[in-house]
């Protein structure tokens, strides 16, 4: 599937709920010798994440060194990823990126978190809707 397909469908290929979550993210290329670049999630599942950033473009298909904060802590956790795509907008670029080794732990809390803030958006909007209806 092409990049603008998947842009249009991204629903279609995924197993997994992604939720929209701004984490920061700290990335390079493994081999490369420069300091870390920054960028922000977009959203965030199980088996991979959606990040934005101006750092140093990164290429499709290559394997990547990611540092993702836990929720309410001054923590980065390592992530090994593997970039699924990549879209280039002005001086930014947005990336897909499969996760490939991940603590379990960091995972599991980010994922907690991610859950526990949809939830609350979802009954939020339902209770709008019921002060809405009345």
């Amino acid at each position: 599937m092409d990049l603008q397909k998947e842009i249009d469908n991204p629903i279609e290929r995924r197993r997994f709920m992604r939720f929209d979550i701004p984490l920061n993210i700290k990335f390079k290329e493994p081999e490369a010798a420069s300091d870390f670049s920054s960028g922000t999630t977009i959203n965030f599942s199980r088996h991979g994440f959606c990040f934005e950033s101006d750092g140093p473009p990164l290429q499709k298909s290559s394997t990547v060194e990611l540092r993702v904060q836990v929720p309410g802590k001054e923590i980065f956790v390592p992530i090994t990823g593997h970039i699924v795509w990549i879209q280039n907008l002005n001086n930014r670029f947005i990336a897909g990126v499969q996760i490939r080794d991940m603590n379990r732990e960091a995972k599991s809390d980010i994922l907690e978190y991610c859950y526990d803030t949809w939830l609350d958006t979802v009954r939020k909007r339902q209770m709008n809707s019921e002060v809405i209806d009345h």
